[in-house]
């Protein structure tokens, strides 16, 4: 469930990010560094912070404040507080101006910046600025401030006054605490006591009404069983006679049967001869149609060989370095549609591409036709056992083979980096292709919608042509993910993956 929780809070952040909604973009992020922070991962959490100013445009004096409490409490979480110094001040500054001197806002919100203004000066040992806060805060309606903030607000009083010696007013404060801090266990306590009585007394009026359906139950069956005997004593008697019956007038027909019998077991035997010779044609079919099948894949193949070469040969009496790549790109088609066909007459399957087979072939011929290796880059796959006929297999390759051709190209820098290629298979028979790198990602303008890319164009075109979905995601890098149907499921253990 958690993982659910993060998958959807990203997905929020993203939609929020797409549509320049940099409002509610802070917020989800707001939650997103919370949680982090919460569960010891402020380290991540502040990573994720500096990458998100790099993106956003912080365009009002709340978000300027919600942003500076974010790094404020993240380096704090660190331990790092003089580098949350500064940012705590701009929280603290903006708070003041835009809450306390207008006298605006929902005054539940103070609590919330009160509580970690005052929460930094303890940790700092600011301790006459957290008295002044805590005055401020003593001087709030109590309808605003709710059971925890109060108690916490009480605890700081204890921390406080024992700092400044003031042990009386200090032992004071903490037997406020602990009276609240009880006050809300009580409550939690009484609620779950309630709600456990609840269930019992549901669960003992459940099984006195089944007590009672089973004993209706066994007096229905008891008369259903004298009703079945008395009905099976009439029944055998009549069968008897009705057998007596039979019996007589099969001794009468025996004869007659007998040589209808031998007449019918000759017809069987000439219709079985027949049949078997029936079924040995249509083996020997058959095996023919596959062999011609298989010449017809091998004929294509070759032939897809001879406008690769043709390719080639022209590419060499050219000058241009643009029509020369984009020859290159078109004998990178050209190899991705032929090995399919090479997969289809090379394997005992005629009629679908078992796809580990051909993505690892795919990668490797697109790693050594652009030199991946002097390159720096890293080829990794996750690819289950998956089946796709030929009108799937050929869109799905070409996919593959522009995705990966953009990121050998682009995504990197002289160091390198790593490509992901995963293909999962999804229980509601559908199948999810990922092509990921960890390069420098895409402009901050770009937008898959309008970008006039001839390979997203045909990316997003053959991703139609599957019937699928196609998304490109800019997150410490370039993710292109397509999820389709599967048309004629050929894979194995889709049944045991959905049970």
């Amino acid at each position: 469930m958690p993982q659910q929780a993060d998958y959807w809070l990203q997905k929020a952040v993203d939609f929020c990010l797409n549509h320049h909604d940099y409002a509610g973009y802070i917020f989800h992020l707001q939650e997103q560094v919370d949680i982090l922070t919460r569960t010891h991962k402020a380290r991540q959490a502040l990573n994720l912070l500096i990458n998100a100013v790099k993106i956003i445009k912080v365009q009002t004096e709340y978000q300027k404040m919600d942003i500076a409490d974010a790094f404020s409490s993240c380096y704090a979480a660190l331990g790092e507080f003089e580098k949350a110094k500064p940012h705590f001040i701009v929280m603290k500054k903006l708070f003041y101006k835009l809450y306390i001197k207008r006298a605006n806002g929902d005054m539940t919100n103070w609590t919330y910046y009160y509580y970690r203004i005052i929460s930094f000066y303890l940790n700092t040992k600011q301790f006459n600025a957290a008295i002044t806060c805590l005055k401020e805060v003593d001087a709030l309606p109590n309808a605003i401030v709710d059971a925890w903030y109060k108690s916490k607000f009480e605890l700081y009083h204890f921390k406080v006054d024992s700092a400044g010696r003031n042990y009386i007013s200090a032992i004071r404060h903490y037997q406020l605490f602990k009276s609240l801090n009880d006050s809300l266990f009580t409550e939690e306590k009484v609620k779950k006591i309630n709600e456990l009585e609840i269930k019992y007394e549901a669960g003992r009026k459940d099984r006195s009404i089944a007590l009672l359906k089973n004993k209706a139950l066994a007096q229905e069956t008891k008369l259903q069983k004298a009703a079945v005997q008395r009905n099976v004593t009439f029944c055998g008697i009549a069968m008897l006679l009705i057998a007596l019956g039979m019996f007589y007038n099969s001794y009468r027909n025996k004869q007659q049967s007998n040589r209808q019998l031998q007449t019918k077991q000759t017809e069987i035997n000439l219709q079985n001869h027949l049949l078997q010779n029936t079924l040995n044609d249509k083996d020997r079919l058959i095996i023919e149609k596959e062999w011609l099948l298989k010449e017809v894949h091998h004929r294509v193949k070759n032939n897809l060989q001879i406008v690769m070469s043709l390719l080639n040969t022209q590419s060499a009496y050219l000058k241009n370095t643009a029509a020369v790549a984009a020859i290159k790109e078109s004998q990178n088609w050209v190899q991705a549609i032929s090995l399919i066909h090479q997969k289809l007459y090379s394997t005992t399957g005629i009629t679908t591409i078992y796809m580990p087979d051909y993505i690892s072939d795919l990668i490797k011929y697109l790693a050594d036709s652009f030199d991946a290796k002097c390159r720096k880059v890293i080829f990794n796959s996750v690819i289950e056992p998956v089946r796709l006929d030929l009108v799937q297999a050929v869109p799905l390759g070409l996919i593959l083979n522009e995705a990966i051709t953009n990121a050998i190209k682009y995504a990197f820098g002289h160091k390198g980096g790593q490509i992901v290629v995963e293909l999962n298979k999804l229980c509601d028979e559908t199948v999810l292709l990922t092509i990921s790198d960890n390069g420098i990602g895409l402009p901050r303008s770009f937008r898959v919608g309008e970008t006039n890319s001839l390979g997203m164009e045909m990316m997003k075109a053959l991703s139609g042509q599957l019937g699928g979905e196609f998304v490109v995601t800019n997150n410490s890098g370039v993710h292109v993910m397509v999820q389709f149907r599967i048309e004629q499921v050929h894979y194995k253990a889709v049944a045991e993956a959905c049970s």
